[in-house]
């Protein structure tokens, strides 16, 4: 269970309140869910690379992009890891850089591409959910994409993961 701190009316937070009980804590919801509207869109960069990369890695892009995933943990994602009525999959501590495993909220579109890759008769658990997908060679594509695009070579979004986490964490997640 996760717990956010709670802050009352008055302004008074739980650093006033110590030596109080849990009532400062809030326990958050695991099946959250955020306002369609809410739910990011690619930006710029993204779109303007998307078009231009073999289709094979498309849908990666979109899925880095929209949950700021690192590339290794989308690798690293077996269907095992999939969550499919709560629309979430999770990376484990084994594949997350921080060693920490944590549920990923997917958007609707996205995961119900991620599903279509594979027959649910044909996942197993040890199975990888982006078959064939390689972290270099996708660099490599996406670095090709960005300058026919006539975008920087880091063009990625390396730094919109941090955007995104954080406009993830201040809606709920």
């Amino acid at each position: 269970m996760f717990w956010r701190r709670k802050v009352s009316m008055a302004g008074e937070s739980d650093h006033d309140r110590a030596g109080k009980t849990d009532e400062g804590l809030d326990p958050i919801r695991n099946d959250y869910r955020p306002h369609p509207a809410r739910i990011a869109t690619p930006n710029a960069h993204v779109l303007a690379v998307h078009d231009l990369l073999p289709t094979r890695y498309r849908l990666p892009l979109l899925t880095l992009d929209a949950t700021g995933m690192r590339l290794s943990e989308l690798e690293g994602l077996r269907w095992g890891d999939v969550d499919e009525p709560r629309e979430r999959w999770r990376v484990s501590a084994a594949v997350s850089k921080t060693r920490h495993a944590r549920w990923v909220l997917v958007a609707p579109p996205i995961f119900a591409a991620v599903l279509d890759l594979c027959p649910r008769e044909d996942r197993t658990a040890e199975r990888r959910v982006f078959q064939g997908f390689g972290g270099d060679r996708f660099r490599t594509a996406l670095t090709r994409a960005c300058t026919a695009a006539g975008r920087p070579p880091g063009c990625r979004g390396a730094g919109q993961r941090g955007v995104r986490i954080a406009r993830s964490r201040s809606e709920g997640y």
